[in-house]
């Protein structure tokens, strides 16, 4: 399918060979959002603190892309720094049937800024890391047996009627945090040489936690 050519969206970004089809990223400032905790093997999504930041990549573009890939060079190894997977189809399929029918009526909407007031909010970073000159992209919670779902950038939901539901932020943690239960979560322990490709409109996925005193 196609893909979104797209201007570099922060200081922390840059294009390779000046091709919008292919970015290079630094650290964020603000990356601390992305760490877990390093000694729990209990990923299950925290409102209260965002953590771990479980997510779907790039939720904000349209198109949004459908897959992403990781290849790893190097880990300190022992297990340290695993990316953990959800699976948003198996979370679905244990909801009530009415439930699912509701939610297939709602949309969210994903968005840069939103993403850049979470950086703000659990990792003390700063507003202007990130452009919020994008759209919002609104998107159903529910389409084609998952959810999908990336709390950090979702800024509310609405309804059929385009009506921004009371609640809409709860819901989704409330769903993310569901989607997070340890029946539902892989944790990938990395091998140097390991390439990991998931379905990111199936799934979400989040960085662990590494200590400063672990080899890098």
């Amino acid at each position: 399918g196609d893909v979104e050519a797209a201007p570099a969206d922060g200081s922390y970004e840059s294009l390779v060979d000046d091709e919008g089809r292919v970015h290079e990223f630094a650290t964020v400032p603000s990356s601390g959002v992305f760490q877990g905790r390093a000694d729990e093997t209990n990923w299950q999504y925290d409102a209260a603190t965002g953590k771990p930041s479980w997510h779907t990549d790039q939720s904000f573009r349209s198109p949004r892309p459908l897959a992403s890939a990781m290849y790893c060079i190097e880990t300190p190894g022992d297990g340290v720094g695993q990316t953990v997977f959800c699976s948003t189809v198996a979370a679905c399929e244990d909801l009530p049937a009415r439930l699912r029918s509701k939610l297939a009526k709602l949309r969210a909407a994903h968005s840069y800024e939103q993403l850049s007031a979470s950086f703000q909010r659990f990792a003390g970073g700063t507003a202007k890391t990130l452009s919020g000159a994008r759209k919002e992209a609104l998107y159903h919670l529910l389409d084609d047996g998952a959810l999908y779902l990336a709390p950090h950038a979702i800024s509310h939901v609405v309804d059929e009627a385009g009506k921004e539901l009371a609640k809409g932020s709860e819901l989704v943690d409330a769903l993310a945090a569901r989607c997070t239960r340890p029946e539902y979560v892989h944790a990938h322990a990395w091998e140097p040489g390991d390439i990991v490709v998931w379905n990111n409109l199936r799934t979400m996925h989040a960085a662990t936690g590494v200590p400063e005193s672990a080899a890098k």
